[in-house]
């Protein structure tokens, strides 16, 4: 896969993956022109290195018959992968007490052959008494697996309830973590309205606290990037706490699954399979 350093190549990576799922979707050119310089991070790169050109009709025909066939190759190993991993789930779910199963059904046979030595009087063939002494031995060594099957089964059973009082004491910890975390905030906050002489004073402290510093053109230089970064537009200074939290959260959730798109393609990168 060769490198690309056309116009769309050289915008941040999540433009480019929201752009690619634009064109997955059929979206029309014109629409796609006008969304790309909406975007203040393309604006960027365009009076960077271009020199202010917009991208054209004819650079977005380039990118989809190059980048975004990268893309769409790229989603159909990542999707074979994960195809492979949820049918290796599948199995390994199904085949959990496949040897139990295997056990009982030998063991039957077993049952079977030893009730055929009922019509056997004289054992004092050799031949007899060695067909004797080996189902002896394969009947020990069944019963050997079966314990060990069982041992097994205990120590995961064992290894699961170890799992669960771990997953107990890290509940409990973080309980105990955010009740001091919400205890130091409410002294720290009492004190600071307490010992503030005026409510600058008291809004510096909050902003130190929450932000580690007070500098609000570079909280809200720090909050526009991150919107940007996500796609999402500013809210204004009248929203709501509300409106405020539910921006965030939708912000938070497509970093994340940046995030996961990020991490699977370098999974599909590293260990490529063959669709």
């Amino acid at each position: 896969m060769r490198a690309r350093n056309g116009k769309i190549a050289r915008l941040p990576k999540v433009i480019r993956e929201q752009l690619n799922q634009r064109l997955a979707d059929g979206e029309a050119g014109e629409t796609l022109l006008e969304w790309l310089h909406a975007q203040p991070e393309v604006l960027e790169v365009l009076i960077r290195d271009f020199e202010g050109r917009p991208i054209l009709k004819q650079n977005l025909s380039d990118w989809r018959r190059g980048g975004f066939r990268d893309w769409e190759a790229r989603q159909e190993r990542i999707e074979t992968v994960r195809r492979i991993a949820e049918e290796a789930d599948d199995i390994e779910s199904a085949a959990a007490e496949l040897p139990d199963r295997l056990s009982a059904i030998v063991a039957e046979r077993f049952a079977s052959l030893i009730a055929a030595t009922a019509s056997v009087k004289d054992w004092s063939k050799p031949r007899l008494r060695a067909q004797l002494m080996e189902l002896c031995g394969s009947v020990a060594s069944l019963r050997r697996f079966d314990q060990g099957v069982a041992r097994l089964k205990l120590e995961r059973e064992q290894l699961d309830l170890k799992k669960a009082e771990l997953a107990l004491a890290q509940e409990a910890q973080t309980k105990r973590t955010h009740e001091q975390w919400r205890e130091w905030t409410d002294a720290h906050t009492s004190h600071l309205l307490k010992t503030s002489k005026s409510p600058e004073e008291a809004l510096r402290g909050i902003l130190i606290l929450l932000h580690g510093h007070a500098d609000e053109d570079l909280i809200r230089r720090e909050r526009e990037r991150n919107h940007a970064k996500a796609g999402l537009p500013l809210l204004p200074d009248d929203a709501t706490l509300l409106e405020r939290t539910q921006n965030l959260m939708q912000a938070r959730a497509i970093a994340e699954e940046i995030r996961k798109g990020g991490a699977q393609e370098s999974q599909g990168q590293s260990n490529p399979v063959k669709p």
